[in-house]
């Protein structure tokens, strides 16, 4: 599988971040086959060994061999996708309304290229995290500010998900997310259904803030006006 991103570095001449490269040696970024019988054959691979952020809220990585063709789409003027070409995104991820998640390689400092929401229904992006080690430690922090009961997150999935994502993350990190995942599940109601949280969204926010803050955090910007 390294060699999908060893060739989208060809392409596009430039360097994935290390975290993301062991990663994918490691199997992390592999959600199998998806089709009418995924659950049937991966669910419980995969509830006992998580791969990246699948049980993240509102995020799907996008398969390996389909990240070139996506990058390409956002060079081409007639798409909609068309992005100003001052920016350098590579996307890796996809909400579940059609938005991605990208590598913003034109604000990379040093080892640490920021990761980007890059919203469809208009032209603006996002800046989420400095990083993708700091991306991740967000994204396991909001699974559980919001579960639905269809979402099937147990104790025991949280507690694998820390184990398999442990190696990408700071030891201070993995200390945050291990004492919010041992509390106990509180209840609510939105939406009309019943909700399970161990993290209230205020508390996020202030974990996000005492963190993972950078000067950019929470940055919008547009990504298509063409100079």
């Amino acid at each position: 599988m390294i060699n999908f991103l060893e060739e989208v570095e060809q392409q596009f001449h430039f360097t994935y971040p290390q975290t993301y490269k062991q990663l994918c040696i490691d199997g992390m970024l592999d959600w199998g086959e998806f089709g009418p019988n995924w659950k049937e054959t991966y669910w419980e691979k995969f509830k006992a060994n998580p791969p990246l952020l699948l049980f993240g809220y509102d995020i799907e990585l996008i398969p390996l061999e389909n990240i070139k063709e996506d990058t390409e789409e956002m060079k081409h003027e007639e798409d909609f996708w068309y992005l100003n070409p001052k920016f350098e995104f590579i996307p890796f991820a996809m909400s579940s309304g059609g938005d991605m998640y990208v590598f913003q390689l034109d604000k990379q400092v040093g080892e640490d290229v920021p990761i980007v929401f890059v919203s469809h229904e208009d032209t603006t992006a996002t800046v989420l995290a400095k990083n993708l080690q700091d991306f991740i430690f967000r994204k396991m922090l909001e699974q559980v500010t919001e579960i639905f009961e269809t979402d099937e997150i147990t104790k025991e999935i949280l507690a694998n998900s820390l184990r398999t994502h442990s190696p990408y993350l700071t030891k201070e990190q993995v200390v945050v997310i291990e004492n919010i995942y041992q509390r106990e599940f509180q209840i609510t109601e939105a939406f009309g259904e019943t909700l399970r949280y161990l993290l209230t969204e205020e508390e996020w926010h202030q974990l996000i803030k005492q963190h993972i803050d950078f000067d950019r955090l929470g940055e919008e910007f547009e990504y298509s006006d063409v100079v």
